[in-house]
């Protein structure tokens, strides 16, 4: 199966893939992976993909063109490659909650191109371009954060008398020992 990632952030794409049963599968030749910056369509000197949004509101968007000609840039490697281009997937907040029947039939597909937003979100003239809309499901991060902070700083704070208790005397005494063993061998 033939995964490409749209986003902004390939090389935590590549860094991912690297490791574990992902990259297994990619030695094994059972699956492939490229990830691919929309920065590089972009048609100006600064490589910009955001832009106010077309018909006005707050924040900022990415714009449709680079992410339209990533796409098809795409669409035409996996042509060129003997492949049929991929089922094109936004991820996006607005989306169908992803299920377990969504993963089993997508499975079936030889490839997906999975389009990752930023910012606000995307142009909503790049959701025209997509087969379909996926979203993990209903759940908001800052409030998990916010409702989590006593026990972040509780571990936080564990963390740090551990550090500050147990490590920082190690490495006190390691580098002690090793300015006593360096003087004592070079005799300064």
């Amino acid at each position: 199966m033939r995964f490409e990632i749209v986003t902004l952030f390939p090389e935590l794409i590549d860094a991912f893939a690297a490791v574990g049963l992902i990259a297994r599968g990619i030695e094994g030749g059972v699956l492939s992976i490229e990830a691919c910056n929309p920065r590089q369509f972009a048609t100006d000197k600064h490589g910009s993909v955001d832009d106010a949004p077309f018909g006005g509101g707050s924040g900022m968007v990415m714009m449709p063109e680079p992410l339209a000609l990533t796409m098809e840039a795409l669409d035409t490697h996996a042509q060129s490659e003997g492949g049929a281009p991929g089922r094109r997937i936004l991820l996006t907040p607005a989306g169908k909650p992803f299920v377990q029947a969504d993963a089993v039939r997508l499975s079936q597909l030889p490839g997906l191109m999975l389009i990752c937003g930023r910012y606000e979100g995307i142009d909503d003239r790049v959701t025209d371009l997509c087969d379909e809309q996926l979203s993990l499901g209903d759940f908001v991060l800052k409030r998990l954060l916010r409702r989590s902070d006593a026990k972040i700083r509780a571990e936080l704070g564990r963390a740090m008398r551990f550090f500050s208790l147990v490590i920082l005397p190690m490495l006190l005494a390691a580098a002690l020992i090793e300015a006593f063993v360096t003087t004592a061998i070079i005799g300064v």
